[in-house]
Formats: C-alpha cells, sequence, structure tokens
C-alpha cells in the first residue's frame, strides 16, 4: 500500500487522538491502551497551535498515523509520532518523520530534536536513519499550577497568563521571554 503524509484535517481529530492512545498504550502495555492519557486533549491541542505543521500518514485514505512538528525560531522538534498498531512496522513511522524533517529543512532550523523512547532500540534505530542520535537523557516532570481560591493572593498573583495581560505590556513581555529563551540557546524564541 502506498502511504501519503499531508496535513491533519480537523475532522481526523478524534481518528488521530484514538491512534495516539492506542498506540503509546500499547507500546507500554496497558491491559487496555486505548484508556493512554485518558482526558488529555493532546492531539487536538497540538494541532490548534499550528495545524500547517500537524502531519497526518494515510494508506488507502484512512488515517494511520499522525506527527506535530513544532518550531520555536532556530530550534524545532517533532513528537509525538504515533502510528496505529495495526500498521506498525509497514513504514509510516518513518514517512511521518521524514515529513517532519522536510519541514525543518523549509524551516531552516539549527537545532531539531524529539522524544523517544530511549529504552526502544526499534525507535532510536528509526530516527538514526533521519540523522537524530541519542544525546542526552532527560526526565520529563510535570506539576500543575494551582491557582484555586483558597491560595493565599500572593502566590495566585505570582502567576501571569501572557492571554490575559494587558495588551499594551504583550511586546514588552513577549520580547523579555525571547531575550531569556536565546540566553540558552541562540535562536530560541
Amino acid at each position: 500500500m502506498s502511504i501519503e503524509v499531508r496535513p491533519l484535517r480537523e475532522s481526523e481529530l478524534s481518528r488521530a487522538d484514538e491512534i495516539f492512545r492506542l498506540a503509546f498504550g500499547t507500546h507500554i502495555g496497558l491491559d487496555s491502551p486505548g484508556t493512554f492519557a485518558a482526558g488529555s486533549e493532546y492531539v487536538s491541542g497540538r494541532w490548534a497551535a499550528d495545524p500547517m505543521s500537524a502531519l497526518a500518514a494515510t494508506e488507502e485514505n484512512e488515517l494511520v498515523g499522525t506527527n506535530f512538528a513544532v518550531r520555536w525560531g532556530r530550534f524545532a522538534y517533532f513528537g509525538p509520532l504515533t502510528v496505529d498498531p495495526r500498521r506498525w512496522n509497514g513504514g509510516v513511522g518513518a514517512a511521518l518523520a521524514e515529513a517532519a524533517v522536510t519541514l525543518f529543512d523549509a524551516w531552516d532550523v539549527r537545532l531539531a530534536g524529539l522524544y523517544t523512547f530511549a529504552d526502544s532500540v526499534k525507535h532510536v534505530a528509526l530516527y538514526q536513519r533521519f540523522g537524530f542520535w541519542p544525546r542526552g537523557l532527560t526526565l520529563m516532570c510535570v506539576k500543575g499550577i494551582d491557582v484555586a481560591p483558597s491560595r493565599s493572593a500572593t502566590s495566585a498573583d505570582a502567576v501571569e497568563r501572557l492571554s490575559r495581560l494587558d495588551p499594551e505590556r504583550l511586546p514588552e513581555i513577549v520580547e523579555r521571554c525571547g531575550r531569556l529563551t536565546d540566553r540558552i540557546y541562540d535562536g530560541l524564541d
């Protein structure tokens, strides 16, 4: 079968979300793979951020995988790259990785990366075909920001959201953020 890669359509978000959950849930061995990350809206959120960088792989007009490319200035990364488990080992992942690398080339990025399962020789080998080599293991941790009314006004006031800033302050704040991230990596904005 021929694999076609194109931008993911809004009408495909439900199926893309299903593939995301099945792929990760199957890989990590959940009894009910479709329950992976229940309640999250990871796929729709990534699509909404930049629909043209959300990639869809189809075979005979059926959505079989997705990948999401993200650009932060001169740095870019992709993922999650997910393939319907029934289509694993059929070239879908390679087609989606190649499409992301093509986007990176068009964006003229200086540094590109991805997240993958470091313990999976299959995943690491796939990405090495496109020039990605393990560089470092990074532990990813998440902690929500609690701004519930029960918290003190001082701690709640310390949280500022760009979406709630005075529009006149926004350019200055974005420029300050850019200076900070540029110190981390030249061109990271």
